[in-house]
């Protein structure tokens, strides 16, 4: 996948036929994507279940796992040994990008806050946008605020997510889901998270608050429509730490923006009426790395914005 060489603007040019084809990239078997069996050719090769990094820092936690642990090889098959490997350079590269953001002056921080804005607000796919998801900010985050205001002032219905228990992943006190829940071919439960419809700011501003301070639609409230359920979305912003040059996404841990996709990506190919969602991401100068370590159920961004 090759970047389109324009300024603040990475950008991949891969269907769907394509990414099932890189995620599962010599298999033999038929892979699960988006909730419909992708079958491949090839060899057995444990590319298409995992994408290591090859950033000099993620290499080196890469060794210095194997030097502690000489003997996970031996108690666990090979695939199992890679993901927990693949695992641990996410959580370095994680604790990497906090640190970065956290030391970003704050003169530089509004000047790509600016920028960013202006590119999201000036995008044809935003400025086309009928039905718009996007996510209320954290404070080590793009603020959005800006964005979904002036998705309101074009008239644009728009979507916010509810979690299920209040809090994305990776912020203190949240619970913890099982690794096994983010695959999205396992057993649905309900869903962890939704984008539901807010009808101004002052309606997002009255939203209730979590104990993590994260504004979102009660849980009790069921007179919202639902993204997926009232036709699906042309546009979503998707939140994540880290994003790579071909559209890779490092998150905050527990895959719920990856299901979601999943599930709204579903929805638009089992539909003549629900748009194919188009997904943005935007990003400070020090989110972009190189390599970004992903696992077979990561979904790619269709575009990253950035500074």
């Amino acid at each position: 996948m090759a970047a389109v060489p324009q300024e603040g603007v990475i950008r991949t040019r891969i269907g769907p036929c394509a990414r099932r084809a890189q995620r599962a990239a010599n298999g033999n078997d038929a892979r699960e994507w988006g909730g419909e069996a992708c079958p491949v050719g090839g060899g057995a090769g444990l590319r298409g279940l995992l994408t290591l990094p090859s950033s000099r820092h993620s290499r080196a936690d890469l060794r210095a796992a194997s030097v502690s642990a000489p003997s996970e090889q031996s108690r666990h098959p090979p695939g199992v040994a890679m993901a927990s490997a693949v695992r641990a350079a996410k959580r370095a590269l994680r604790n990497e990008v906090k640190a970065a953001l956290g030391a970003m002056a704050p003169e530089e921080r509004g000047r790509q806050q600016l920028e960013l804005t202006r590119r999201v607000i000036s995008h044809p796919r935003f400025l086309a946008a009928r039905r718009f998801g996007i996510y209320l900010s954290l404070s080590d985050e793009p603020d959005t605020s800006a964005i979904l205001e002036s998705a309101f002032l074009r008239g644009t219905a728009c979507f916010v997510p509810r979690y299920a228990h209040g809090a994305p992943a990776g912020l203190a006190g949240s619970p913890a889901l099982a690794d096994s829940s983010k695959s999205p071919a396992a057993a649905a439960p309900p869903p962890d998270m939704e984008l539901l419809r807010v009808a101004s700011m002052e309606d997002v501003l009255s939203l209730p608050l979590t104990p993590w301070r994260i504004p979102q639609p009660a849980m009790d409230d069921d007179s919202r429509e639902d993204a997926i359920q009232g036709g699906g979305l042309d546009l979503l912003i998707v939140p994540g730490l880290a994003f790579s040059r071909d559209g890779r996404r490092l998150g905050r841990g527990k895959g719920f923006y990856d299901r979601f996709l999943c599930r709204l990506r579903s929805a638009a190919r089992g539909s003549a009426l629900a748009p194919h969602p188009y997904t943005l991401a935007i990003a400070f100068s020090m989110q972009i790395h190189e390599d970004i370590p992903t696992e077979h159920v990561d979904e790619l961004i269709d575009e990253v914005l950035t500074v």
